[in-house]
């Protein structure tokens, strides 16, 4: 009896000791992103005289955000783009992407009757700001458009 109750611990530590090991060894590429979602933030800064600025707008072909059309779908490379929480603040525009980096796009910005001052195309480049290389993380980009 005293050898197979040896056999069985033996057994047993054998198992959890591979079981350990396993576990371990697979941890680090299998390793969990905690980071569920982000925000990414863009800022649109305008040069020159502002005073007539009413609205800024990002634009793709297929259309611009936020757009004056009531109900109306943005086109799928903006779709996650909205205004921050101090767009409208003269030279500086905030503009929230979701976890989105669009990268090129054109900044249309309009006088109060909706007159075009300018259409510049841009190209954003996008800095991580946390998270890791591996799961991704939140991005700042800013963009400057001469009036």
């Amino acid at each position: 009896m005293d050898t197979t109750r040896r056999a069985h611990r033996g057994a047993a530590l054998a198992t959890l000791g591979a079981v350990v090991l396993g576990v371990t060894a697979c941890a680090p590429p299998f390793a969990a992103c905690t980071t569920v979602g982000w925000v990414n933030e863009l800022t649109v800064v305008l040069e020159g005289d502002v005073s007539d600025v009413a609205a800024v707008r990002l634009c793709v072909e297929d259309g611009c955000v936020p757009s004056d059309a009531p109900a109306s779908t943005p086109p799928p490379q903006l779709e996650s783009v909205t205004p921050g929480p101090d767009t409208g603040a003269g030279e500086s525009w905030l503009f929230t992407t979701g976890m989105s980096s669009p990268e090129q796009f054109s900044v249309r910005v309009e006088d109060g009757d909706g007159a075009v001052l300018t259409d510049t195309p841009v190209t954003a480049e996008w800095a991580q700001v946390g998270g890791s290389d591996r799961c991704g993380g939140p991005g700042v980009a800013v963009v400057t458009v001469r009036l």
